[in-house]
């Protein structure tokens, strides 16, 4: 969530605010089939589940639980992807003597 508000997805790094998404929906209505015909099925079953009468059936919310996990664990495996190699870079420095001391004053240099 937002520490602003909700926040809409729109791909490449993009996000629309709710209250932009409402007056952009308002004032495209066409576009709500495109939007939500790009969401996994589920997920946008949930949604309208939800927002139907807030009961979800139990086996919508197995399945989005389900993928929900299965995609954080695919980002956790990138993750220590990502950081394997900064990591050993680091602790070959240290091993050499190349690191500063935690909390070592940073000295300027001409």
């Amino acid at each position: 969530m937002c520490p602003f508000g909700r926040r809409f997805y729109l791909g490449a790094g993009k996000h629309l605010h709710a209250s932009r998404a409402d007056s952009f929906f308002a004032q495209h209505p066409a576009s709500v089939g495109l939007a939500t015909s790009r969401i996994d099925p589920d997920v946008n079953e949930f949604g309208r589940q939800f927002l139907a009468g807030g009961e979800v059936t139990e086996a919508i919310e197995r399945r989005v639980g389900d993928k929900l996990q299965a995609r954080i664990s695919e980002l956790q495996l990138l993750d220590r992807k990502y950081w394997r190699a900064i990591i050993g870079r680091l602790k070959d420095l240290r091993g050499k003597g190349q690191l500063m001391s935690e909390g070592a004053n940073v000295a300027a240099s001409d």
